[in-house]
């Protein structure tokens, strides 16, 4: 019997091993002079001990000083995306890229994206993997919320260029406790040029009428897989499992972190939580969505 445990817990071990476990954290209150928010942040990482680290850091233009905490948290690995948004791993990275308005447009003119989005892609159980990592304009009001209709369009953009598994780990920036794409909302033109910066050039690509895409309509089977206020993780062509909010580890944030874990699989089929919407989750801080049934 008590072999028969043992293999049990062998078995166990080597099912979570093939996991990767990623977690996110906005840090919207983060300050980069504070060594107190540095020993919390590396403190808190720590104790979560994830494989890959997405932290979006919408407060600071340099995170020069965040990265430094991460690679003293364990993660030599750390990708500074136009300074808002990190990815640090400890599993070896194989490829950089920063999807850029020109290039996802195809306009050499063109200026709509608030900021690069990162992708990197690292090899996981001999398969590739990808994940983004992102956050688009923030901020309130009309001419902000055409930036982000504009952004999201990008995004799917992005996602349209990843062949195979994929993370896509964001912070939608929209008011808080508000989803972008639940307020129904078409543009048949931008707004005025004055209320945009005044290096703000549409890509050429973009046709109106022009509207909000919902996230769960990007392509490719996107699922999510865990939210917590405006702070998402989806996957595509991965068992996810574990979906964590970490309460009690805000520290110098207004969010709380969340991981999963994610594992390669060969079938998904996409299943929902009758009790659960996307709407609850939205509306109730650190609630959990898991509606991924994979083999």
């Amino acid at each position: 019997m008590l072999r028969l445990a043992l293999v049990f817990a062998l078995l166990a071990g080597s099912a979570h091993a093939q996991a990767l476990k990623i977690v996110q954290w906005d840090l919207f209150a983060y300050d980069q002079d504070d060594p107190e928010h540095a020993a919390r942040v590396e403190a808190v990482i720590s104790e979560i001990d994830s494989d890959m680290v997405v932290a979006h850091v919408p407060g600071i233009e340099d995170a020069t000083t965040l990265r430094e905490v991460l690679l003293d948290a364990g993660y030599p690995q750390v990708t500074l995306g136009s300074g808002i948004t990190l990815i640090a791993s400890k599993v070896p990275v194989d490829a950089v890229e920063f999807h850029t308005d020109k290039e996802l447009s195809g306009d050499d003119f063109a200026n709509d994206l608030s900021r690069p989005i990162v992708e990197v892609t690292l090899t996981h159980k001999g398969e590739p993997l990808t994940v983004i990592g992102w956050r688009p304009h923030s901020s309130s009001g009309v001419p902000a919320r055409f930036r982000r209709v504009v952004e999201f369009r990008r995004l799917r953009q992005a996602v349209d260029l990843v062949e195979g598994a994929l993370v896509l780990v964001i912070e939608v920036g929209e008011d808080r406790g508000r989803f972008p794409n639940l307020q129904p909302e078409v543009f048949t033109e931008p707004p005025p040029s004055e209320d945009l910066p005044s290096t703000y050039r549409l890509g050429e690509d973009i046709v109106f009428p022009i509207d909000h895409e919902t996230i769960d309509q990007l392509p490719g089977a996107l699922i999510l897989t865990a939210a917590t206020g405006r702070s998402h993780i989806f996957a595509r062509g991965l068992k996810t499992s574990n979906a964590t909010v970490h309460l009690g580890t805000a520290g110098p944030s207004t969010f709380q972190p969340m991981s999963v874990e994610v594992s390669p699989t060969s079938r998904c089929d996409v299943t929902q939580d009758g009790s659960v919407g996307v709407v609850d989750i939205l509306a109730v801080n650190a609630a959990i969505f898991n509606p991924a049934s994979c083999e």
